[in-house]
């Protein structure tokens, strides 16, 4: 488990983005939803990159949860699940589509 932004992006996300080669990220399908001071975010997400010979190709959903403070959007929270594309499913979304 991470502790805040900085302990995620150099813990966790920063290493891992650096083993990544060809690496594409899709978010569609987001819908979003602002209740005064707190919002949350669902969506749906492709994903595609090369771990040395592993070839990466999944599909996932996720949600946030953000907090207004200050006058800014605080990302409070954060959850991701993916798993393996499959035949049936469409391809990796091209941008602008």
């Amino acid at each position: 488990m991470n502790r805040g932004w900085r302990d995620y992006r150099d813990n966790h996300l920063g290493p891992e983005l650096k083993d990544f080669k060809h690496f594409r990220y899709r978010p569609i399908e987001i819908e979003a939803r602002v209740v005064g001071e707190l919002a949350w975010v669902t969506y749906r997400y492709a994903l595609a990159a090369d771990i040395g010979e592993r070839k990466i190709d999944v599909i996932g959903r996720g949600t946030a949860i953000l907090e207004k403070r200050g006058g800014k959007w605080i990302v409070r929270l954060t959850q991701t699940g993916s798993r393996a594309r499959r035949a049936s499913d469409p391809p990796m979304p091209i941008p602008g589509q």
